[in-house]
């Protein structure tokens, strides 16, 4: 049975400009907490109630993160006495997570150097988990769904210059989505992303897929001008967040 330990941690929080989804931030946390030993066997972990009144995310999600974890075996409900972190005999696979420490600390600490923002560092790494999922030499499948088919072109364009050669970035607009062709297309995609004020509009027309928003900065290239030092900007974003472009 769970000994009462008081962990030294500090509380919980999440972050709602990102674009990871805010169940996925609490479990980390409290997963990285784990195998970095700032919640140790034993250490007490707030109920529920306590987690949603500390974080501000809605009581199911909280209740599903916990559910998961313990599912997992990496912490136990108790009747009566509370969630407490699970014997370290039932945390084997999470304690290889320590040993990203080190290169992820280091990673940020590059990007920082770089002027990269940490959105920027998230939407690789999903770009990168995705790539996983895929076969080496087919590459990721990458559609961004945007209003004015030029534009839409020159941001995919700067999104294909990220990526490697065997990854594709199609672009497409709202209008061509009428085409049921084009629908199964964007549907068979690794990842599919729109402009952020066009979230909710991509949803409906592509009901059930799992859509990023991006906010972009419109280039001197797309409004008709063209100094070379002025490029079209892509950045990732949030559906919690307030979403910018400026247009012309």
């Amino acid at each position: 049975m769970p000994q009462d330990v008081e962990a030294d941690t500090s509380p919980f929080t999440v972050d709602r400009t990102l674009s990871v989804p805010l169940n996925v931030q609490l479990r980390g946390q409290i997963e990285y907490g784990i195998a970095c030993g700032e919640l140790p066997p034993g250490a007490r972990l707030p109920s529920v109630r306590d987690l949603v009144a500390q974080t501000g995310v809605a009581h199911v999600t909280v209740a599903h993160v916990y559910k998961d974890l313990a599912a997992r075996g990496l912490i136990v409900t108790l009747a009566g006495r509370g969630t407490f972190v699970a014997d370290p005999s039932s945390q084997g696979a999470v304690q290889d997570v320590a040993a990203l420490r080190g290169p992820l600390n280091d990673a940020l600490m590059q990007a920082a150097r770089e002027g990269i923002e940490p959105e920027r560092v998230v939407a690789l790494l999903q770009a990168m988990i995705a790539r996983g999922h895929t076969a080496r030499d087919t590459g990721v499948q990458v559609v961004l769904v945007g209003v004015l088919d030029i534009a839409t072109r020159a941001y995919a364009q700067e999104l294909q210059a990220l990526l490697r050669p065997e990854d594709r970035v199609k672009a497409c607009t709202f209008t061509q989505l009428a085409q049921p062709g084009l629908v199964q297309e964007v549907r068979s995609a690794d990842i599919v992303l729109t402009l952020g004020h066009r979230l909710a509009e991509a949803r409906a027309l592509l009901p059930g897929l799992d859509i990023l928003p991006v906010r972009v900065t419109v280039s001197f290239e797309t409004r008709g001008s063209s100094p070379p030092s002025h490029q079209t900007r892509v950045w990732p974003s949030s559906p919690r967040s307030t979403t910018s472009s400026r247009r012309s």
